[in-house]
């Protein structure tokens, strides 16, 4: 069959541009294949995604593995230290209980892991730690164990050593020391280096206590036993040369404590000697039995001076038991009479001097502290006394005026106990101070000041307030307040003050007068004086010195006292233009009448004035151109221009009592 010509070229081959050929593309195949590429993406994609999920998921498990694992290794370092501080003796079972409990706290710390590789990592992991965790715990077992074998052995040593040391029989010693090694001995699990240390540790101590204790019970037996061998391989040279010293140490000691021992016994003789002596000498009597008992001890000492002396105040304790109710002036008159034997005096004599110069003292100081008691041991007591019954107070009076005479000296009024009591009183505030002076001043004159001065012997004002009317005494003490409260009353010392006028005006009028008398005294005179002013300034209101009322109440605080019609007796006077002080009971008046009558005897033997020589006699006219200075004691003394102070024929000052004189010419 003939081919149908279809086409054929019109130019030469290779000449012409080619003619594209269809492709696979050209009819959709690219699109399947493009397809089928994006199906292979999206499955690489889905196995991406799953890895990383997975992924994802074994960190999330991982993490949370290591949080766990974390916390259990902390508890395990808890858990562990509890179980230790909380172990039995030796760490028994320690291990095992460490072990139980790491498998307990271990079994769940792979739960929720499911990737099989992170699994096996945890597990390994959690089996490492608990490997050494156990290990640890082992460890400390065994060293616990191996500490209580040792402490045990120390404790079984020394409680050995102590036993040893009580053992006063070596055989005993012995045997302790055999049970000991044996059971040491016995400790075959320990190594035998260790077993063998402490048998070596054990010989040692036991011996050294055993030694110890014959040291301190016989040291000189320490030496001997040191010097046999027997412990050469028990104790090291170091521990005998300790116990030598110890041994010397103890044999000194106990050398130095006998003799002691003796100084104590012999000091105590001595003490209980001095004793009695003491005793003998206060007036206090010793037993004979007592004094027979210290000589022979003295004598056993060897004190032989001691024990002739003890045999000497046995005779002492005759004198002493004779002389109990002696007055001063009995002592006086008996010493001077042993004294006036001189070398005539027999020993019996010389010893009975002896003692009473021994007794005397203490006997007059024991009459001087409390005469009541010395009057109670003559059979006449004081009188009991209530300060608020005039009647007992007149019994006491009696009482101290009969005992001064009878003892030959004063005698105060009031007894220790009383004088406490108010004193007591006395110091408790500004009531009970003036409580106390109301309640004295009844006794009135030197019986009040005594009394005063038994209670407040320092305390000038109270001395002077107790001689002062009441009213005068209550003044005071409301003017002692006021002046505290408004000191323009009369202590201003501006140059125009109150103050200032008053020291003036006392200077001029009061000082003088009391120029020798104890300047607390005269400080005290003017103390009240200034409180009765501040009282009536006080009452009356007055701002403005008074020199008037002020004189008064200084005429008061001396003493003195109006009378009837008007006059001071007492207080201040003048006597040739000078302040004088005025006995209690005399007007100006009469204080001159009283100089103006006295007179004196030529007899050398009476106390006269005379001049400078010492001889020639001041007339009474004379003596009157002087002026009298009143004393503290209540004597007047003279004094004349440039201080010349007139003096007696018998020496020392011219003085005369114008008080009693008064009481003589003024009847």
């Amino acid at each position: 069959m003939p081919q149908e010509q279809i086409y054929q070229p019109q130019v030469a081959p290779g000449n012409t541009a080619g003619i594209p050929l269809a492709q696979p593309q050209d009819f959709g195949a690219g699109v399947g294949q493009g397809i089928e590429q994006l199906g292979g993406a999206l499955h690489r994609g889905a196995i991406d995604a799953y890895k990383i999920e997975r992924q994802q998921r074994a960190d999330a498990q991982a993490a949370d593995f290591n949080v766990r694992f974390a916390q259990a290794r902390e508890d395990a370092d808890k858990a562990s230290i509890d179980a230790r501080t909380n172990a039995a003796p030796g760490g028994a079972g320690h291990a095992d209980q460490m072990a139980q409990w790491w498998a307990d706290r271990k079994a769940t710390l792979t739960d929720g892991i499911t990737e099989d590789s992170l699994r096996r990592s945890a597990s390994a992991q959690i089996n490492e730690f608990g490997s050494r965790f156990e290990t640890a715990e082992y460890q400390f077992e065994a060293g616990a164990r191996v500490g209580k074998i040792a402490t045990d052995t120390q404790s079984a040593t020394e409680i050995a050593a102590n036993r040893a040391y009580r053992q006063q029989d070596p055989k005993a010693f012995g045997e302790e020391f055999s049970l000991g090694r044996q059971s040491l001995e016995n400790m075959t699990g320990v190594p035998a280096e260790v077993r063998q240390k402490l048998i070596k540790d054990y010989e040692e101590k036991v011996s050294v206590g055993f030694l110890n204790g014959v040291k301190d019970r016989n040291p000189s037996a320490v030496k001997l036993l040191l010097d046999s061998g027997g412990f050469d391989d028990l104790v090291s040279p170091q521990q005998m040369e300790r116990l030598r010293d110890g041994a010397q140490v103890e044999i000194r000691r106990n050398e130095a404590l006998a003799q002691h021992q003796i100084a104590l016994q012999k000091a105590a003789t001595n003490e209980a000697i001095a004793t009695a002596k003491a005793q003998q000498a206060a007036g206090i009597v010793v037993p004979d039995a007592t004094l027979d008992q210290l000589a022979q001890a003295a004598r056993a000492n060897g004190d032989t001076s001691n024990a002739t002396e003890l045999s000497a105040l046995q005779i002492h304790n005759g004198v002493n038991r004779e002389t109990q109710g002696w007055t001063a002036q009995q002592y006086d008159s008996e010493l001077a009479r042993l004294r006036a034997l001189g070398p005539k005096a027999s020993p019996d004599d010389q010893v009975r001097l002896h003692a009473l110069e021994t007794i005397a003292p203490g006997r007059k100081q024991q009459f001087e502290r409390d005469p009541g008691q010395w009057a109670a041991i003559n059979g006449a007591p004081p009188p009991p006394l209530n300060f608020a019954d005039p009647a007992t107070w007149a019994a006491r009076r009696q009482w101290a005026a009969t005992v001064s005479k009878a003892a030959g000296q004063p005698v105060p009024l009031l007894q220790p106990a009383e004088v406490n009591q108010l004193k007591a009183n006395f110091a408790s505030g500004d009531k009970g101070r003036l409580e106390v002076i109301d309640t004295i001043a009844p006794l009135g004159g030197r019986d009040a000041l005594q009394a005063m001065r038994q209670i407040a012997p320092d305390d000038a004002v109270a001395q002077r307030l107790v001689g002062l009317p009441m009213i005068n005494r209550a003044s005071a003490a409301s003017g002692a307040a006021a002046r505290k409260a408004d000191r323009s009353l009369i202590d201003d010392m501006k140059p125009d003050g109150s103050g200032k006028l008053a020291l003036e005006k006392y200077n001029t009028d009061v000082a003088p007068a009391l120029a020798r008398f104890a300047p607390q005294d005269a400080n005290a005179a003017r103390e009240i004086a200034g409180n009765l002013y501040a009282d009536w300034a006080r009452a009356h209101g007055v701002h403005t010195f008074n020199p008037s009322q002020y004189g008064t109440f200084l005429q008061v605080a001396v003493g003195g006292a109006i009378d009837g019609q008007g006059v001071f007796h007492g207080g201040i006077g003048y006597w040739n233009n000078v302040p004088v002080k005025l006995p209690a009971e005399q007007s100006q008046a009469q204080f001159e009448k009283v100089l103006s009558s006295v007179k004196w005897s030529d007899d050398p033997k009476v106390p006269h004035p005379v001049y400078s020589d010492g001889k020639t006699t001041i007339t009474p006219q004379v003596l009157r151109s002087y002026v009298p200075v009143a004393r503290s004691d209540g004597f007047y003394e003279f004094h004349g221009p440039g201080g010349i102070i007139v003096a007696s024929n018998t020496g020392g000052i011219f003085k005369l009592d114008l008080g009693y004189l008064g009481r003589k010419y003024l009847k």
